[in-house]
């Protein structure tokens, strides 16, 4: 693990409507980065896309040059093919990124990257299920299970419990044939079931400041609030939250599982979805 410089997270940050503007390029950017990658990643392993992800991270300075959500190492998941897709959890050993599982476009992909923007300490999470071969079915499949993923980030509103985000979301996948993957978490208040939590801090007027990195990235596991049937926060006028599943279509399990990721901000209530 790399050892970072304490920072100032929030002193050049006058509201919250700053840090959703943080959020908001954080993820954009990361968006063009991983989008770049995949020119180059056919006959690449896991790991040494994984790895060229990491060095186009460390190229920009505003980010740090590994992301928040670790392990997986350096906070980036690259997962090759069905069997790998099948993840229960990213941070276990096993779905780390391999050197021996290699790329090619005729096989799907799932890539996740957890960048976090140096002087706000907000995240930008970028998580997606790509597909370059000419696969029908494949297609179909994966459009479908995005078209879902999206589908739940315009149901929230302002006021909105995640709870009631949550039972909304369970409705919209079955009305798309698919059933929410269980995912195991390391943080208790996630429970067993759930379909993304906030951006810690985005609905305040700054993040910790004068904390490490390693510091900042365990605050920012235990402050996130979940979509998740227990939860009662509700959505404010300001703020920002994931939106993310992995899918799966139980009457055709020969189908691979998927895995979708969408940030969902609030600007003095403005909504904006943010997705490639």
């Amino acid at each position: 693990m790399l050892a970072h410089s304490p920072s100032t997270h929030g002193r050049s940050f006058q509201s919250n409507m700053d840090l959703i503007e943080a959020v908001t390029r954080t993820r954009l950017l990361t968006a063009e980065i991983v989008m770049a990658s995949i020119s180059g990643a056919n006959g690449k392993s896991e790991a040494e896309w994984a790895a060229a992800l990491q060095a186009s991270l460390a190229a920009h300075t505003e980010l740090y040059p590994t992301g928040w959500y670790d392990p997986p190492p350096n906070g980036i998941s690259v997962l090759i093919g069905k069997e790998r897709m099948g993840f229960d959890s990213i941070r276990k050993p096993e779905f780390w990124p391999r050197t021996d599982i290699r790329y090619s476009v005729e096989i799907p992909v799932i890539v996740y990257v957890s960048p976090v923007d140096r002087a706000s300490g907000m995240f930008g999470d970028f998580g997606h299920t790509f597909y370059e071969g000419k696969d029908e079915t494949l297609r179909s499949h994966f459009t479908r299970g995005s078209e879902a993923i999206l589908a739940i980030a315009e149901l929230s509103r302002v006021g909105m419990k995640f709870s009631e985000l949550h039972e909304a979301a369970m409705r919209t996948i079955a009305e798309h044939g698919f059933e929410h993957a269980h995912i195991t978490t390391v943080t208790p208040q996630a429970g067993d079931s759930n379909f993304g939590h906030t951006v810690p801090w985005s609905d305040a007027d700054a993040a910790p400041s004068s904390v490490t990195f390693v510091d900042l990235k365990e605050q920012i596991r235990l402050a996130r609030r979940f979509i998740n049937p227990e939860e009662h926060y509700r959505i404010p006028e300001t703020c920002a939250f994931t939106v993310e599943s992995r899918l799966l279509d139980p009457k055709k399990p020969q189908l691979p599982n998927m895995f979708f990721h969408v940030i969902v901000t609030f600007s003095k209530g403005a909504k904006r979805v943010l997705s490639i």
